[in-house]
C-alpha cells in the first residue's frame, strides 16, 4: 500500500522499542517526580514516630516492653505484608496496590493523633497498619519505577528514587523537634501522617499502569496506549508481542529461579545485617570508645548518616558504569574489610580522629549507600509476571535483618535484652568480625551467582535460571 505521496508507507514500530529510543514525554517526567516525591514524605512519615515515642512512653508511663512492642510494630506488619500485597501488585498490578497501600499506612499513621491516653496497643495497632501500607508502597513502587523506565535509563532512575528518599529520614531527624513545638505536642506531630493521602489522589489521576505488567497479562494494546502517552513520537506503534498463555503469579515461582532467589536472600542478609547493626549500636560503641557522653556521640554519628547519604549518591551512579551485580560485589567486599577493621582496630586513633569513626563512616558508604542498588536489583531478577514478588523477597528478608541484628548483639553481649542490647567492649570485636564474615561469604557466594540486570531488557516471560 502507498500513501498519498506515493512513497511506501512506515511499519508500525513496536510500542516497547519506541519507549526504549524515543525521547521521553513531560508526563513520564511528571510522573516520575511524584513518585519520587512521595517517597520522600513516605520516609519522612514512617520514621517520624521515633521523635514522638519518647514523649508518649514518660507521659503514659510505658514500661520497656510496651515501647518495644510500639516500635517493632511496624518493622513486623512490613514482613507480614511484603509478599502478600507483592503477589496482589503481580496479580491486580502495580497501581492499585499502589495507591491501596498509602491510604492504609497513611490512614494509620494519622489515626494515631487520635489514641486515647494511655491506648499503647491501640498505637502498636496502627504502627504495624503503617508496617502493612509502607511494604505494599514500597514495593510497588519501586517495581512501577523500574519496569516504567526505558533501559537508557533505568538504572539511573530506579537507584535515584531510593537515593531521593533518604531525604524523608534527614527532614525527620532535623525538623521534628520544630514541628513538635509550632504543632501543639506529639499528636500534631502525629496527624501529619495524613500528608501521603494527597499522593495517593494525584496518583490516582495521574498514574498508569505498568506497560509491561499489561503486556505479561495479555494486554497489549493498553500498553501501546500508556507508552505513545508519556513519549514524543510521530511513528505508529504496534501493540508489543505478549505470551501465549499468561499464567498467574503465585509466591513458589520465586523459587523457579534458584540462583537469583539465593542471589537476594545471601545479598540482602548480609547488606541489612551490617546496616542496621551498626546503626543500633553505633553511637554507644562511639560513646565508650571515645569517651564521650552519648549526646556527643550522636553528634558525631550524624556524620555517618551524611556518609550514608554520599554513598546512597555514590552508588546512583557506580552501577551505571560497572553494573549492579558488581556495584554489589564492591560494596560486600569493602564492607567486609572495613568492618575488621573497625572489629581490630576500634580503640585506635589516626592523630585525633577515632579509627573506628572513620570506620563506620566508610562502612555507611559501602552497606548503606548500595541500598539503593538493592531495591530495584531484586524487582530486576525476576520475570515481570513476578518481579514485585521478587522485590517483596528482599524487603522481607531486610525486615528480618532489622529484628535480628539487634537480636545478635544481645547475643555475643550476653545480654537478656534482645530488642536494645547494651553494648560492652568485648563484644565490640566479636560481633563486628562476624558482621564481616557474613559480608565476605555473600561476597563469595555472589561470585558464582552471576547476574546481571543493567541495560538489560525486562524478562515478560518466565525464564528459568
Amino acid at each position: 500500500m502507498a500513501n498519498v505521496s506515493g512513497s511506501p508507507a512506515s511499519p508500525a514500530v513496536d510500542a516497547l522499542v519506541a519507549f526504549d529510543r524515543a525521547q521521553l514525554g513531560p508526563r513520564y517526567w511528571l510522573l516520575i517526580a511524584v513518585l519520587m516525591a512521595h517517597g520522600i514524605v513516605e520516609m519522612f512519615d514512617f520514621y517520624l514516630v521515633g521523635f514522638f515515642i519518647a514523649i508518649v512512653a514518660g507521659e503514659w508511663q510505658l514500661n520497656f516492653g510496651q515501647v518495644a512492642t510500639i516500635l517493632l510494630a511496624a518493622g513486623l506488619g512490613q514482613i507480614c505484608a511484603a509478599l502478600p500485597l507483592a503477589r496482589a501488585a503481580d496479580h491486580w498490578g502495580r497501581k492499585p496496590v499502589l495507591i491501596a497501600s498509602i491510604v492504609i499506612y497513611s490512614a494509620a499513621a494519622g489515626s494515631i493523633s487520635f489514641v486515647p491516653e494511655g491506648g499503647w496497643m491501640m498505637f502498636a495497632a496502627l504502627r504495624f497498619l503503617v508496617g502493612v501500607g509502607f511494604a505494599g508502597a514500597l514495593v510497588s513502587q519501586i517495581t512501577l519505577i523500574v519496569e516504567f523506565s526505558p533501559n537508557r535509563y533505568r538504572t539511573l532512575i530506579s537507584n535515584a528514587s531510593g537515593a531521593v528518599a533518604t531525604v524523608g529520614v534527614i527532614v525527620a531527624s532535623l525538623s521534628a523537634g520544630t514541628l513538635l513545638a509550632q504543632l501543639g505536642g506529639w499528636r500534631g506531630l502525629a496527624a501529619l501522617g495524613y500528608i501521603p493521602m494527597i499522593f495517593a489522589a494525584i496518583l490516582l489521576l495521574i498514574a498508569p499502569e505498568s506497560p509491561r505488567w499489561l503486556i505479561s497479562r495479555g494486554r497489549a494494546a493498553r500498553a501501546r496506549d500508556i507508552i505513545k502517552a508519556h513519549i514524543r513520537t510521530s511513528d505508529e506503534l504496534a501493540p508489543p508481542a505478549v505470551p501465549p498463555a499468561p499464567e498467574k503469579p503465585r509466591l513458589v515461582d520465586l523459587y523457579a529461579h534458584p540462583g537469583r532467589f539465593w542471589l537476594v536472600i545471601v545479598m540482602v542478609t548480609a547488606i541489612g545485617l551490617a546496616s542496621f547493626t551498626v546503626s543500633s549500636w553505633g553511637p554507644t560503641i562511639l560513646s565508650m570508645a571515645l569517651q564521650v557522653s552519648p549526646a556527643e556521640a550522636a553528634l558525631l554519628f550524624s556524620g555517618v548518616a551524611f556518609a550514608g547519604l554520599a554513598g546512597r549518591i555514590l552508588f546512583t551512579f557506580a552501577p551505571l558504569f560497572i553494573g549492579r551485580w558488581r556495584a554489589m560485589l564492591v560494596c560486600l567486599f569493602g564492607s567486609a574489610v572495613v568492618l575488621s577493621v573497625a572489629a581490630l582496630f576500634h580503640n585506635a586513633f589516626i592523630g585525633e580522629m577515632s579509627v573506628f569513626l572513620l570506620c563506620l563512616m566508610a562502612g555507611a558508604v559501602l552497606y548503606d549507600g548500595c541500598m539503593t542498588n538493592v531495591a530495584p536489583y531484586c524487582v530486576e531478577l525476576f520475570p515481570v509476571r513476578i518481579a514485585a514478588q521478587g522485590g517483596a523477597l528482599g524487603n522481607t528478608v531486610t525486615g528480618f535483618t532489622k529484628l535480628a541484628g539487634p537480636a545478635l548483639l544481645a547475643l555475643i553481649a550476653g545480654s537478656d535484652n534482645l530488642v536494645t542490647p547494651r553494648a560492652t567492649s568485648e563484644a565490640i570485636t566479636p560481633a563486628f568480625l562476624l558482621m564481616a564474615g557474613v559480608c565476605l561469604a555473600a561476597g563469595i557466594a555472589m561470585l558464582f551467582l552471576r547476574y546481571e540486570t543493567h541495560g538489560k531488557t525486562p524478562e515478560i516471560a518466565t525464564a528459568a535460571s
